[in-house]
């Protein structure tokens, strides 16, 4: 056994991760809403905050961050929060473009 090996622990003593954590007790940085896609700036979810469409609750270092569910929520809800994960809504469909060009093997 190399000292380097940890042994795993059983699953009701590992320590919690983010992925397990419900969408309802996830608090995220304004940040992080810009990271997953949602919007470009993070100006976009302080309007929404300033509109009252979010609700902003700060963190012990002083940060805000939003519920990821209401966020969610209000996203799908609200046709003014625009969600630029889906740029063109869930209803078009987004064909690649065609490639142009010269078939192999064809003569001119």
């Amino acid at each position: 056994m190399s000292l380097n090996h940890t042994p795993l622990l059983p699953e009701s003593q590992q320590p919690l991760r983010l992925n397990h954590v419900p969408d309802s007790q996830r608090y995220i940085l304004l940040s992080e809403i810009v990271a997953m896609g949602v919007c470009r700036s993070v100006q976009s979810p302080k309007n929404w905050i300033v509109n009252e469409w979010l609700t902003p609750y700060r963190d012990a270092d002083g940060n805000i961050r939003v519920n990821l569910a209401e966020l969610e929520h209000a996203l799908a809800s609200n046709p003014r929060m625009r969600d630029q994960r889906k740029p063109f809504g869930e209803d078009i469909e987004v064909k690649p473009v065609p490639i142009v060009g010269q078939v192999i093997g064809s003569q001119q």
